[in-house]
């Protein structure tokens, strides 16, 4: 994974503001580009944007947040009613961070489905034989419904498990996975040559 940050040289601390995404602004990708480069130049997309902030007393930033319209990346600003970026930051991965913050169930979704493939990763491990599990999407389709309450996306199970490094090959054939692991097969051949020899 890539992230675009800033990196301190020896912090001592981080200086954070809370802060609300009030308006989100999508900019074309040479817009984003200038704002980043030059942030503190004047521009028409905080001019129109800065008036739909609503301050109040509390030390909460109203804040609007520029995405790169081809990208993930984003700049929070708090013009503090002037026409260009006053304070800023450079937020990384801000699209996902703005589609979670609107829809919450995708992230209890996310989170669901990340604990799921994590147990059928063990799972499969633990039961291989000689390297190859056969895993039934059926199967995993009725303990998600169990454990999770709703209906299992098969196909994004699938792919997560294929993301997945412990794995060589996964294929499916007739709602089966047939997943190969032959490489962590031969390492735990090895620690157990290993062991007996010690």
């Amino acid at each position: 994974m890539i992230l675009n940050v800033h990196l301190n040289n020896k912090p001592t601390e981080y200086g954070l503001s809370r802060c609300n995404v009030a308006q989100i602004v999508e900019l074309t990708h040479d817009e984003f580009i200038t704002l980043k480069s030059r942030p503190l130049d004047y521009y028409d997309f905080i001019t129109d944007n800065k008036d739909k902030l609503q301050y109040d007393n509390s030390n909460i930033r109203q804040c609007i947040m520029f995405l790169d319209g081809d990208g993930d990346d984003g700049i929070l600003v708090d013009p503090q009613g002037y026409d260009y970026a006053r304070y800023s930051a450079y937020i990384p991965n801000s699209r996902q961070l703005c589609r979670l913050g609107q829809y919450p169930s995708l992230d209890e979704h996310n989170r669901d489905m990340e604990s799921l493939v994590n147990h059928y990763v063990r799972e499969v491990i633990d039961s291989q034989s000689e390297g190859e599990v056969t895993l039934s999407l059926s199967d995993v389709g009725d303990y998600y419904q169990s454990e999770y309450q709703g209906f299992l996306d098969h196909e994004l199970f699938q792919n997560m498990m294929m993301e997945r490094p412990e794995f060589d090959s996964i294929e499916e054939n007739c709602g089966d996975l047939f997943i190969q692991n032959r490489s962590l097969y031969k390492i735990i051949c090895e620690n157990s040559i290993n062991r007996k020899l010690m």
